[in-house]
């Protein structure tokens, strides 16, 4: 597995402090940083001189905004046929999520997470509010829903209903 990130060259720090810790816990098998708003040679120079050491392979542009940034990875992925977890920057990935994760990409090629502060929420399914005691993984554009709680996991699937 490859793990992704997308960050703008004045959040480069979060790669030392998180995405190197993910790498570790994960033990992918390689790193990508996308790092936006780099369009001057001394950033790249600055970038090859901070990372040099770390492994972290860097695909540098002027994508101008994270959407953009992230459109760039899909395309990437998809060309390349990357098997990639893509993450936010400033977010430390929970290892239990390797025990699902091959499910889930397999069942629905790709999934999102929320992240960790959002587990006190209430969460709405379909009009109704359901107590989250974990996360909620969701493939939208299927309606399907996965519900991790305290490690158990259930899929419940609204395009059947």
């Amino acid at each position: 597995m490859i793990l992704i990130t997308y960050l703008p060259f004045y959040r480069i720090h979060e790669l030392l402090l998180y995405f190197l810790l993910n790498m570790d816990l994960l033990k992918v098998e390689r790193g990508i940083a996308y790092i936006d708003n780099v369009f001057h040679p001394m950033q790249h120079r600055i970038l090859s001189q901070l990372l040099a050491e770390t492994g972290i392979e860097i695909r540098a542009g002027n994508w101008r905004d994270r959407n953009s940034t992230f459109l760039q990875i899909i395309r990437d992925a998809k060309s390349e046929d990357l098997d990639a977890l893509v993450i936010d920057s400033d977010n430390v990935i929970d290892k239990e999520l390797m025990k699902m994760d091959a499910e889930l990409v397999h069942k629905y090629m790709f999934y999102t997470v929320l992240d960790r502060e959002t587990w006190d929420r209430k969460m709405i399914d379909n009009d109704s509010s359901r107590e989250a005691l974990s996360c909620r993984i969701i493939p939208r554009y299927l309606g399907i829903e996965l519900w991790v709680n305290g490690g158990e996991y259930s899929f419940l699937d609204q395009s059947r209903e």
